[in-house]
Order: C-alpha cells, then sequence, then structure tokens
C-alpha cells in the first residue's frame, strides 16, 4: 500500500501493477513484462523493464539519486496526462563527467511521444538517454515544462517539438541550465 517499498528478489516475467505511492526498487532485476504504476511512484535501486505505463491524470514519478529505471523493450514511452517526472542523480558537474563511467538515471531507448493535458519533466544531476522523441502534432496540447538542471541529455535520435495541428495550441517551456544535451538530429 501507499507508503510501502517493493524489492524484487528475482526477475519476474509477466505484467506487475504497482499500487499508487508505491516505492519500487528493482534491485537490479528484471520485469519480463509490463510495469504500471496504479499512481504516484518512486523509484529506488536500478528496475529493467519491458513496457511501463503511467497513464493517470496528475500523477508523480519520481527516479531518486542512485536509481535508474531502463525501458529495454520497443514500446515509447507517452508523456502527457498532466504528469510530473522529477528524475534526481548524483552527478557534480555534468559539463566534465565521463559518460561512459555513468549509470543513466532513466534509459528510454525507443523515445517518448509528447501528448496533451500537459507535463513537467524536471531533471537534475542526472545522465537520462531516449530514443527518438516528438510532441505528436495532432494531440499536444496545454503547457509542456521541460527542466534539464546540471545533466547528461541524450538523444539517440532525434527531438522535435512539433508544430501544432487540429487548432491545438501547446506551449514548450524547454529550460537547459549547466547541461551537455545530445541529438543526432532536430
Amino acid at each position: 500500500k501507499a507508503g510501502d517499498t517493493l524489492i524484487l528478489l528475482t526477475d519476474v516475467n509477466g505484467d506487475i501493477t504497482v499500487p499508487a505511492g508505491v516505492i519500487f526498487n528493482g534491485n537490479g532485476f528484471s520485469v519480463n513484462g509490463t510495469l504500471s504504476a496504479d499512481g504516484d511512484i518512486t523509484f529506488e535501486g536500478v528496475t529493467k523493464v519491458t513496457h511501463f505505463s503511467m497513464n493517470h491524470v496528475n500523477t508523480t514519478m519520481k527516479i531518486v539519486s542512485g536509481a535508474s529505471l531502463q525501458l529495454t523493450g520497443s514500446g515509447r514511452i507517452v508523456v502527457g496526462y498532466g504528469l510530473t517526472f522529477i528524475i534526481e542523480g548524483n552527478l557534480e558537474d555534468a559539463k566534465n563527467a565521463n559518460k561512459e563511467d555513468l549509470v543513466p538515471s532513466f534509459v528510454v531507448p525507443c523515445g517518448m511521444s509528447i501528448t496533451g493535458n500537459g507535463v513537467t519533466f524536471n531533471v537534475t544531476n542526472a545522465c537520462v538517454s531516449f530514443g527518438n522523441t516528438s510532441s505528436k502534432n495532432s494531440a499536444a496540447n496545454d503547457t509542456f515544462n521541460i527542466n534539464f538542471t546540471n545533466s547528461i541529455v541524450d538523444f539517440t535520435s532525434q527531438f522535435i517539438l512539433s508544430e501544432p495541428t487540429n487548432g491545438k495550441n501547446p506551449t514548450f517551456n524547454v529550460n537547459i541550465v549547466d547541461s551537455v544535451v545530445n541529438a543526432t538530429g532536430k
């Protein structure tokens, strides 16, 4: 229940739904299936998961310093629904850090789709890696706050904020402070 910590002691083959307010510690093991958050969730330890789902409105996903959430499947994570992402690492100086020595706090190899109802995405003192990341030009709406502070952010493909269609009028506030951002595309 909320406030409890769930610690994996072995790999899990199948889907897991985590109740709202639970702290999830993958303990270096894998969820070979979908990990669904039924509300706010905090990650500790290293968690590898095939798919991650958090489709609840106005909830928070937090990855604490020293933790890592690594998606291993082919799905893209959907960023929207008024979600708040808080990713905290332990980098002291992102501009001079050796990326090869770091375990990224958040890895999404197939990228993110930025959709409607806004989002706050805060990355502080962390290393994160995303594949093809873009706003969905037919659905992105509301305000999106994307903040990178003293962080290393790799878009291993491209990072696109598309001109909206269908009468949508999103606002994107992208703040990059003392960070290194790499993208192979736009």
